[in-house]
């Protein structure tokens, strides 16, 4: 019988590999490719970093992001990843049988097959050991629910709502619906829905998939802010739920906090977490903590308003507070850095590509 793993365990053997999807440039698709299968070229540029994973795209319309659904199925490792393609947010896949060495499927996962754009999800066994994955459909504002039809996972089902019922069984049609995680536990299955950026996450449960049960909060009432030093309101994007020896752990993100994790209990249907950690690699990818006196000149443009340092933001990290935090970062340490948003004042250069532009020109001796 063939071993195979779920997300979680996948998880495990991906941690200690530096996997990074890099967005890279290659030749561009004809407009009308709906499914098409990346590519490497022949002789990339001596500047990719080719020992790591490296998304393959037309330049400025493949940007790679979050690594979902994994799998160890027939004897091949299976990632699929997120990334922007023509046609919208698709799932890129692609399999080893080492790690090392990566082979592209076809991009057979978005809008036009599944009838959405794919966001964050999991991969995971159903009980009949059937590799599956719940993802947030992009614009539909749903889960949804696929389930592979061969073995090299390369042909999906139509995917079916993950829409949970309340007490009187009417369909919860009104909940927001965001970031999903699915596992099994004593025979059932239990879903967790992120919501939004803004909210905790709440958790539903299942006997075959599709007839889901509203349990409530994921966070169990005892639920110790003071202690975890994190009000239970925070939100959770980004889920993965495990068991590990017997304990429960909660591997997420906060976009006002980061990446972290919680160890505790499944109790009553919920979790109870007794401690929590922020992921010491945060600062392996922050651009605060990496900065340094010999970087190169930095360039930072953000779309939104002016930086409002002390007043609540949705989505701190993505807004001109980070970016101004960050210059005063790169001031202290001596380093050009040239912030650019909605408002600013005395800009020097409007957009990335001109800064560029003149900062080459510069170092070339040209005006």
């Amino acid at each position: 019988m063939q071993t195979a793993m779920t997300m979680n365990v996948t998880k495990k053997i991906l941690g200690p590999v530096l996997l990074s999807l890099l967005t890279s440039v290659c030749s561009a698709w004809e407009a009308k490719t709906v499914i098409d299968t990346p590519a490497m070229p022949e002789n990339p540029p001596a500047t990719w970093l080719t020992y790591h994973l490296a998304h393959p795209g037309a330049e400025g319309t493949a940007m790679a992001s979050d690594p979902n659904p994994a799998f160890f199925w027939k004897g091949r490792y299976h990632l699929h990843y997120i990334y922007k393609h023509q046609t919208g947010s698709v799932f890129g896949h692609v399999s080893s049988d080492d790690m090392v060495q990566w082979k592209w499927h076809p991009t057979v996962l978005g809008p036009t097959t599944m009838g959405h754009g794919i966001w964050s999800g999991t991969g995971f066994l159903t009980k009949d050991e059937r590799p599956a994955m719940v993802y947030f459909g992009h614009k539909s504002k749903r889960n949804w629910i696929s389930y592979a039809l061969d073995d090299n996972l390369d042909q999906w089902s139509k995917p079916h709502e993950m829409l949970p019922r309340n007490k009187d069984g009417k369909p919860m049609t009104d909940m927001s619906y965001f970031d999903p995680d699915l596992w099994i536990n004593n025979g059932i299955y239990y879903g967790l829905n992120g919501r939004n950026r803004r909210s905790s996450a709440v958790m539903m449960k299942s006997e075959n998939l599709k007839d889901w049960d509203y349990i409530g909060e994921l966070l169990h009432p005892e639920f110790d802010e003071e202690k975890l030093g994190v009000g239970r309101d925070e939100d959770i994007s980004c889920a993965n739920m495990f068991e590990l020896g017997e304990k429960w752990v909660l591997l997420c993100i906060s976009h006002k906090l980061g990446c972290r994790y919680f160890i505790g209990d499944f109790k009553d249907e919920q979790f109870l977490p007794e401690r929590k950690n922020i992921l010491p690699w945060i600062q392996e990818y922050s651009p605060y903590a990496l900065a340094s006196s010999d970087d190169p000149p930095v360039y930072l443009y953000y779309k939104g308003p002016a930086p409002a340092i002390g007043k609540p933001q949705k989505d701190p990290t993505h807004t001109a507070n980070f970016g101004l935090k960050l210059q005063e970062r790169c001031e202290e340490l001596g380093l050009s850095c040239e912030l650019v948003y909605k408002g600013a004042k005395k800009v020097k250069h409007k957009d990335a590509t001109a800064y560029l532009i003149a900062t080459f020109n510069k170092k070339a001796g040209k005006d």
